[in-house]
């Protein structure tokens, strides 16, 4: 009897200590969330613009402003801020990098050099913010329209971009593993938790989504083991209902505008586990409540997390069968909040976003008025500004009649939601527009649908492991690796030196050596525009011969672009009331002043040095659909350590549209004395001309002499032969049938302005600085002349080489160093000093760094274009301590 008394209170004590344990560890993990935003805290980035929508040949203007999210002040991290445009296919055209001082930074992208009209993306980022993948960084979309025919008549026109003429949709998934739409309708659930249970009422917020991912708003069934009950969609395509899961699959059936049924399984439920429901409807409080299966007894701890810091913890007991907690919303942080359901093994029991909507003192507003009373052509316009004392925004005025597209993010609805959910919510202002139970509602329903998390739980937590890939960039660096080549050459102590110059006449040097495994780092200094730099490497004082990587290839993947952001919308911005002048015209009259004369151009021909001609891409570029930067190309390449491929392979290998020639090798345009025509034989092929009576089949010496100097072996492209046109001379043509080549040989081709038995075709990647690909059948006879080759319709590729060579010597790499980009200053006439003239901006005034006294006021002047009757008005920042400032 004593034995079992002994033998009872051991086990119980073991068990109360092991509770004792299990509470202890929830403890530690909730703690580890704490130390790991402590040490790990997240960046966030918001990007001001100048304007909604752009037209080709314009300047996108911005401005930047990097938090920390942990205590939500500007950065004190990040110096190194990048600010990338990707074009409608998902390619990084253009790439600013930017100095950050005090958490801002402004620059602007110039719109000369896209080739098409379309939606483009400007993101942006610190290298930092990677570590947490490309969900957290700042995307905003533009239109960008065709460039005006007429100076002044800006029509909003995007071109569809024939199938024939571009390339197949680079705009990869997103990282989500949610199922693609299947042909007309498809539907996925959210259940509230993430989880269900068997037995247990819960509540599903589901989207309905077109084949093109927008929201269908509709009606359904849902079948269950109990009946069946009618759903609603209801807002944008999503709804929710609750429904009590068994071992009985259930149902949703959706029915498309045609009226078929569509049935979707909900997700699988769990036999045991806990339930969260949570009630945002409430004035003053959010209200948890946990309902446990019968079966499922774990000590459990509630956490209440905001921008990764903790700031409700609890512990429910394992025999809290029914648990409610209430957080008082004053006493929340304002914005996306996150509540999770932790258990003694570290799991996520339960996890759910909650929306807390901003209190008054959260967003400090900007007041505009006006003493202007009237607008005229190019006049004086006088704006005032209010706010804080010596808070500093930026500032746009643009023009109305020609706005690009209604927009309605601003500083705060990034700073308070969008920028900790994951992608593009549709009109964000309306979320912060009023705190009532339509407007709580639909944040909820976002909040279950759409409510990624910045912050896993489970990596700071210490349950997953965190891989710290990206370090601070406090200053800007050199960083890399070295590879040896050959087994002898290790590549620890490697002695490296830096050298980089440009044309400015600046130049830097430094040395450096390797570490164990061949890693190496520079700081460099605050320096602006691109470095030539020579990497040179010695081991035992001797030139040795290594493969030099370069850590800079980290931009991440495009993602996918919600419908909703590639749509032209209804313009609502916010503007203020000045009155038309009375002596407003379309026009300025003569008597007001004098015209400046329109540039003459002279028809003439000057001759061009080899260097201009070889350094001038225009004609390339002109009508191209496509452009490759190969020197970026092959330096992304040797980066990482690799060796670079010939052009040809390269082009076949980044475009599926090239074809290799009939021998199965991808050629590129190379001549030599035996050439071999390419092509098929037979002469009916299904893309050959059809034959004329009048053919001469008969080959004339002479003319033959003549087109054999151009026709080459090579590829195709898009099953069509290939004009080659090098440093903007003819150089080649490839992918000719032998019929073709036959019918060409009748007929006397000219060139224009051939010299290429001076230079030959480049071999490798490296050596080429650009390749463009023109589809118009306008370009190629530019440069020769064929009544046959025309009925083929080539292909125009332009190849462009650097008008210098890379110096090749061994232990030497050379390549491009960029620094800081060079910031523009925005010009604005100023019409007390020149006449008035005729002045279509659209942007009337961009001012990045509006600054208010030390009684919160400012004093904007500018002078208005000829045309403009009305305009809006865009005033936006985020202060020191993170508090958005909006108009």
């Amino acid at each position: 009897m004593r034995r079992s008394i002994c033998l009872f209170v051991f086990i119980v004590s073991c068990l109360a200590f092991y509770a004792s344990d299990e509470i202890q560890r929830i403890k530690d993990f909730c703690r580890n969330i704490s130390v790991f935003n402590h040490y790990f805290p997240q960046e966030k980035v918001y990007l001001h613009f100048d304007n909604t929508g752009y037209f080709k040949g314009e300047r996108i203007w911005f401005k930047a402003y990097v938090t920390r999210a942990d205590n939500n002040r500007r950065t004190d991290m990040s110096k190194v801020l990048y600010v990338e445009l990707l074009n409608p296919i998902g390619d990084v055209v253009e790439t600013c990098k930017l100095n950050i001082k005090d958490g801002q930074a402004d620059g602007s992208i110039r719109l000369d050099d896209i080739f098409n009209s379309g939606f483009y993306e400007v993101r942006a980022y610190t290298r930092y913010m990677l570590n947490w993948n490309a969900n957290g960084i700042f995307s905003r979309v533009f239109p960008v329209f065709n460039a005006p025919k007429k100076e002044g008549e800006y029509k909003k026109v995007i071109n569809e971009i024939e199938y024939r003429k571009r390339l197949p949709d680079n705009r990869g998934k997103d990282g989500t593993e949610e199922e693609e739409p299947d042909e007309k309708i498809n539907v996925r659930f959210y259940p509230e938790g993430g989880h269900l249970v068997n037995g247990m009422k819960s509540k599903v917020a589901f989207e309905v989504l077109s084949n093109t991912r927008e929201g269908i708003d509709t009606k359904g069934i849902l079948e269950t083991s109990k009946g069946t009950k009618e759903v609603t969609t209801i807002r944008e395509g999503r709804g929710i209902f609750t429904y009590i899961p068994t071992d009985t699959k259930a149902i949703l059936v959706i029915k498309d505008a045609g009226g078929k049924g569509h049935k979707f399984n909900l997700p699988h439920a769990e036999k045991e586990g806990c339930v969260m429901k949570v009630n945002t409807m409430d004035n003053d409080n959010i209200e948890v409540e946990l309902t446990r299966s019968p079966g499922y007894a774990k000590k459990l701890g509630l956490v209440l997390i905001n921008n990764g810091n903790v700031e409700a913890f609890s512990i429910i007991e394992g025999e809290e069968k029914n648990t409610l907690r209430t957080f008082t919303k004053k006493q929340m942080s304002s914005g996306v909040n996150q509540i999770a359901l932790i258990d003694g093994e570290g799991n996520i029991v339960a996890e759910r976003m909650v929306f807390v909507y901003p209190q008054e003192n959260d967003i400090d507003s900007i007041a505009i008025s006006t003493t202007t009373e009237g607008l005229m052509p190019c006049g004086n316009v006088e704006l005032k500004a209010k706010t804080r004392p010596n808070t500093t925004f930026s500032f746009s005025v643009r023009d109305m009649d020609t706005d690009g597209n209604g927009y309605t993010q601003n500083a705060a609805t990034w700073m308070l939601l969008s920028s900790d959910l994951k992608g593009y919510i549709h009109n964000a202002e309306y979320y912060l527009e009023a705190d009532d139970e339509e407007h709580r509602r639909a944040a909820d329903l976002l909040m279950m649908v759409q409510g990624w998390k910045r912050y896993d739980i489970r990596m700071m937590s210490g349950k997953k492991q965190f891989e710290k890939k990206h370090h601070i960039e406090d200053a800007l660096y050199i960083t890399g690796k070295l590879i040896s080549e050959k087994k002898k050459n290790t590549v620890d102590n490697v002695n490296l030196k830096a050298t980089l110059y440009n044309r400015e006449g600046a130049s830097f040097s430094g040395e450096t050596i390797t570490d164990k495994n061949g890693y190496y780092t520079f700081k460099m200094p605050e320096c602006m525009g691109e470095f030539t730099l020579l990497l040179n490497t010695k081991k035992n004082d001797k030139a040795v011969k290594y493969r030099i990587g370069i850590d800079r290839n980290f931009s991440p993947g495009s993602k996918l672009l919600s419908p909703y952001e590639t749509r032209q919308s209804d313009t609502k911005p916010k503007t203020l009331s000045i009155k038309e002048d009375t002596l407003f015209d379309d026009h300025i009259s003569m008597d007001k002043g004098n015209y400046l004369l329109k540039e003459v151009k002279v028809k003439g021909r000057k001759r061009k040095s080899a260097g201009s001609r070889w350094l001038n891409e225009h004609n390339g570029a002109y009508k191209a659909a496509i452009k490759y930067d190969c020197t970026k190309a092959a330096d992304e390449i040797l980066d990482r350590g690799e060796s670079t491929p010939t052009i040809s392979d390269w082009l076949a290998e980044v475009n599926t549209f090239f074809i290799n020639d009939k021998d199965g090798r991808t050629t590129s345009p190379s001549k030599s004395s035996d050439n071999k025509v390419q092509g098929n034989a037979e002469e009916n092929n299904s893309d050959m001309p059809n034959k004329s009576n009048n053919d001469n089949d008969n080959d004339n010496e002479t003319d033959k002499y003549q087109y054999e100097q151009f026709i080459v072996d090579g590829i195709r492209y898009k099953n069509r032969p290939v004009v080659w046109i090098l440093n903007n001379q003819i150089y080649a043509i490839s992918g000719l049938t032998e019929y073709a080549v036959k019918k060409m040989s009748t007929e006397s081709m000219t060139s224009i302005e051939s010299d290429w038995s001076n230079y030959t075709m480049p071999t490798w990647l490296e050596d080429v600085k650009s390749v463009y690909i023109s589809e118009d059948d306008n370009i190629w006879n530019h440069y020769i002349t064929s009544t046959y080759l025309g009925l083929y319709h080539p292909v125009t590729i332009f190849v462009y080489v650097p008008f210098t060579r890379k110096v090749k010597h061994k232990g030497l790499r050379q390549t491009i160093f960029s620094g800081y980009t060079k910031p523009e200053t925005f010009e604005m006439p100023d019409y007390s000093q020149i006449p008035p003239m005729p002045d279509h901006r659209r942007t009337l005034y961009w001012n990045p760094n509006v600054r208010t006294d030390s009684k919160g006021r400012a004093k904007i002047s500018f002078y208005n274009n000829s045309t403009c009757t009305s305009f809006a008005v865009s005033a936006e920042g985020i202060t020191e301590n993170g508090k958005p400032v909006v108009y």
